[in-house]
């Protein structure tokens, strides 16, 4: 499997679906996302402050494209007295239904 990034310089609508259609090495896609980016790093940090601990933060949102769309946030551990642990994961929230 390979991942090719795309970055778009625009800002992401606050009430709106978007579209993404594209074709890459002859493959053609396209789907809807419902969910913002600000939507599911949100329902991401819910879910990590009441399930696991509120200790963990999620980073920026990056739309993974595929045949279940989804948004990917990286984690962070914060502990008190200490700086930013590292990296010890990721959460992913489905891009159509969140």
């Amino acid at each position: 499997m390979i991942q090719v990034m795309y970055e778009y310089e625009g800002i992401w609508p606050d009430t709106e679906s978007v579209k993404i259609d594209g074709q890459f090495m002859g493959e053609t896609f396209g789907a809807v996302s419902e969910v913002s980016p600000m939507d599911a790093k949100r329902r991401a940090n819910n879910y990590l402050s009441s399930t696991i601990s509120t200790w963990y933060l999620c980073g920026t949102p990056n739309l993974v494209w595929g045949k279940q769309p989804k948004w990917r946030l990286s984690l962070s551990l914060r502990l008190p007295m200490l700086e930013d642990t590292g990296l010890p994961g990721v959460v992913e929230i489905n891009a159509q239904t969140g």
